[in-house]
């Protein structure tokens, strides 16, 4: 079962890591904390971009 973000995650995570302002779109900010809140799970993207950030945070699945 996945966790899901919260709006108010994806805005405090964003401010934090100061990630306004890339590209990323709160679809793709709600995934990919998702992923990284939730154990044991990875993130599958063709996204370069997004899969660069869960490169950056270790959660990408497999190379790209």
């Amino acid at each position: 079962m996945c966790q899901q973000s919260t709006v108010d995650e994806v805005k405090n995570f964003t401010e934090r890591e100061k990630l306004y302002d890339l590209g990323y779109g709160m679809v793709d900010l709600a995934l990919f904390i998702s992923c990284l809140i939730t154990s044991n799970s990875c993130l599958w993207t063709f996204d370069k971009r997004l899969h660069q950030l869960a490169s950056r945070f270790s959660i990408a699945y497999g190379p790209h």
